[in-house]
């Protein structure tokens, strides 16, 4: 099964180590929750967190998934820091039982950048040519803009022999 959303995801082997311990550190902080709702917990919020290597952050908002992962430092310009978004404390805090994740991601240059520099995320890209073309495609069909570095993906004859 091939997904859209996979190239997008950020996944526990591909994050460096201090993204790693940030992550460690909200979730000792309580800052870091894994939801979990079903008829079996009688429709309660449970955290069912199990380990960190089964961890993959989807950034839903901005576009910090559609950066270029180029995964070799010297190339990359920028790269993502781990914040807590506060919401953990603010949803207790307010009633709530607990909720999903609480982490907001930013993006950070780590090189002097010019308008119209091309960013280059220092994450290795964890997706094959295929599912980058489905993204691509997916985006095109959606009328979503294309990063110029999955226009390639567009026009590759990557065939569903690769999938």
């Amino acid at each position: 099964f091939m997904s859209p959303a996979g190239p997008m995801g950020l996944y526990w082997d591909e994050l460096d180590e201090t993204q790693q311990q940030d992550l460690k550190d909200l979730r000792a902080s309580g800052d870091v929750r894994l939801q979990f709702q079903a008829f079996s917990t009688d429709w309660d919020r449970i955290d069912k967190f199990r380990n960190f290597e089964d961890v993959v952050i989807f950034p839903a908002a901005g576009n910090i998934a559609m950066v270029e992962r180029v995964g070799n430092i010297s190339e990359a310009n920028c790269m993502i820091k781990v914040t807590s978004s506060g919401s953990m404390h603010s949803h207790a805090n307010h009633g709530g039982g607990g909720g999903s994740a609480g982490i907001a991601l930013k993006l950070v240059a780590t090189k002097n950048l010019k308008s119209g520099d091309r960013l280059k995320l220092n994450i290795p890209s964890n997706a094959s040519p295929s599912e980058n073309k489905v993204l691509a495609e997916e985006l095109e069909r959606c009328g979503q803009p294309l990063p110029s570095f999955l226009e390639v993906f567009l026009r590759s004859p990557v065939g569903n022999d690769e999938l």
